[in-house]
């Protein structure tokens, strides 16, 4: 029987981003305030602004999706949410 990897919910949080992302759909709002209680536009809003003006992510009221030019980046975006993420939480303690 293979042993069965228990994430955190950090890396529940993560995981969803990159798989979201991943997607051409991208990831829904509603679902993510659901599963994880945060707000993805507010939490990330600063990034997301950063990342619309470059043509690299588009957000409507229930999904946040990569652009085809932002999907070239998916590795480097998610980096950038998932930095913003824990440098906030950081501050937080």
């Amino acid at each position: 029987m293979a042993d069965k990897e228990v994430l955190t919910r950090e890396q529940e949080m993560i995981e969803a981003i990159y798989l979201g992302l991943r997607m051409t759909p991208g990831i829904d709002l509603i679902w993510f305030q659901q599963k994880f209680g945060i707000n993805f536009i507010e939490t990330y809003k600063d990034v997301i602004t950063d990342l619309e003006k470059r043509n690299y992510i588009i957000t409507d009221a229930s999904r946040t999706a990569l652009t085809r030019q932002g999907r070239a980046f998916l590795d480097g975006i998610t980096s950038m949410l998932v930095v913003q993420d824990f440098s906030e939480a950081q501050w937080k303690r």
